[in-house]
């Protein structure tokens, strides 16, 4: 019998801006709307009702299959994306973080 897969890859995007969010969730909460810093502050700042979220895909291998996606869009380098590492695999302890990442913390939380 094949194994169910465990967890999904999905986009969140922002509907006033188009700036958009990748990642990946284990499946156990429907309302799950991700866990980027600068997209909890886009949600806070233009409302959840502004964002939409779509499943790209099923996936037993979800975090790796996150990190293929964002290595190869280099979603931390573009300016329209809300992530800020290229890795599914969570987690900031240690992270140096780049100016231009800064610099999307600033203006998605005080929109300058």
């Amino acid at each position: 019998m094949a194994k169910e897969p465990k967890g999904y890859v999905y986009k969140i995007t922002n509907q006033i801006n188009g700036h958009w969010y990748i990642g990946s969730h284990n499946g156990k909460r429907s309302n799950y709307m991700g866990s980027g810093k600068i997209l909890k502050l886009a949600i806070k700042k233009h409302g959840i009702e502004n964002f939409t979220k779509e499943i790209l895909f099923y996936s037993k291998n979800f975090q790796s299959d996150e990190t293929k996606i964002l290595t190869d869009l280099d979603a931390a380098n573009d300016p329209n994306s809300y992530n800020i590492i290229n890795t599914g695999e969570g987690g900031m302890l240690g992270l140096k973080h780049s100016e231009e990442n800064k610099q999307k913390w600033r203006e998605n939380w005080t929109g300058e």
